[in-house]
């Protein structure tokens, strides 16, 4: 039987992520650093054909970074069909086929990114049973878990003795804590539509604030908020303008009641107190928002 092996990116998440790639479950971009003064850069472009092997490197790191990352499973590296320590792994054949090229080429240019000298990549022979589907493997076998900044860290542990105190009728408390909530309540304070897109990754670039005033139009900041963290909680980022409406038709189609449950939800979930209900449908009126 033959040998398996799986590579992995060393030190994914310390050198392809940042804050925003964090939060999307299938990226179409990827950080790469960019110093050129490195001992492991000099070594791979000194090899024989160097800026063709740091080519492959980097479709490698492109191939890895469209891994799906989603709740507990978190892009980590792994040269697998599904990012997972578990799943099939994909070999120089797999690659060469891929990326037409030659498969010894390609078998080379692994071996020299798992080389000592370079060590851009490892390589397992096996993964620990202990080791579940959602986890990841650290360089020398140890289970990973999701990798949290501590502020979410300290966010998640005071919802989880609010848990203890008054069980939540949902999970969706637990999905939206990715944008900076002390941000959210500010725009909200000064009523400012475009910091509230911005607090969640919108694009509020010049050409689009008349845009997203447009698609916003009748609709109360409160709504929004909760309309943003319902489709972020659904792993769905609104990103422009045609988003929030194609977001505002779906959330109409939801019954009264449970907007206005999700609604309060949503907002307590980022600290914001829901408003109480007033009259008429104006502007700023909270029924408006969630009726």
């Amino acid at each position: 039987m033959a040998e398996i092996r799986i590579y992995q990116v060393a030190n994914w998440n310390d050198h392809f992520e940042n804050s925003r790639s964090r939060e999307i479950e299938e990226c179409s971009w990827v950080a790469i650093p960019n110093k050129h003064h490195g001992s492991g850069f000099s070594r791979l472009l000194a090899s024989p054909d160097g800026l063709a092997r740091y080519g492959l490197w980097c479709l490698i790191i492109q191939l890895c970074s469209r891994q799906i990352s989603a709740g507990e499973c978190r892009r980590n590296g792994w040269m697998t069909d599904d990012g997972r320590p578990s799943g099939h792994p994909w070999d120089a054949e797999d690659l060469a086929i891929r990326w037409r090229q030659n498969p010894d080429f390609v078998q080379e240019c692994i071996d020299l990114l798992c080389s000592p000298r370079i060590n851009w990549m490892r390589v397992h022979d096996h993964v620990p049973a202990e080791c579940p589907i959602d986890g990841g493997l650290s360089a020398d076998g140890r289970q990973l878990h999701a990798i949290r900044s501590p502020r979410r860290a300290t966010r998640r542990e005071e919802k989880g003795r609010e848990v203890n105190e008054t069980p939540p009728t949902s999970t969706a408390l637990f999905r939206v804590l990715s944008v900076d909530e002390r941000q959210i309540r500010q725009e909200l304070d000064k009523q400012d539509l475009l910091g509230v897109v911005q607090a969640f990754g919108g694009n509020v670039s010049p050409d689009r604030h008349a845009e997203w005033h447009r698609e916003s139009d009748q609709a109360t900041l409160h709504e929004i908020i909760a309309i943003f963290a319902w489709r972020r909680g659904h792993r769905d980022l609104i990103r422009e303008p045609s988003g929030l409406r194609k977001a505002r038709a779906l959330w109409k189609s939801e019954p009264l009641a449970d907007r206005r449950a999700l609604a309060i939800e949503f907002l307590k979930a980022y600290g914001i107190e829901p408003p109480v209900a007033s009259e008429g449908p104006s502007l700023g009126n909270s029924v408006a928002l969630i009726s």
